[in-house]
């Protein structure tokens, strides 16, 4: 599905495990070739897989994306 990219967030966790390295290279080949995977979302619009290619996209100034939604569990 499409959902507009003002509507994601990046997912708490993000931060602790991931790197946000090579965006410049990143942006320059989804430009050239398009997204090839979409990024995967929870029920809360958060990104959960994907991270570089969302920040990707905001520099490239897309406003919808195609993700794939998966309901996560929460543990309270």
């Amino acid at each position: 599905m499409n959902i507009e990219v003002s509507k994601l967030f990046h997912h708490p966790l993000n931060q602790e495990i991931y790197s946000l390295s090579e965006i410049d290279d990143l942006s320059l080949s989804i430009d050239d070739v398009g997204l090839l995977q979409p990024l995967v979302i929870n029920q809360h619009n958060q990104v959960i897989s994907g991270n570089r290619r969302f920040v990707a996209i905001q520099r490239l100034g897309w406003d919808k994306v195609e993700v794939s939604q998966v309901n996560i569990n929460e543990i309270a």
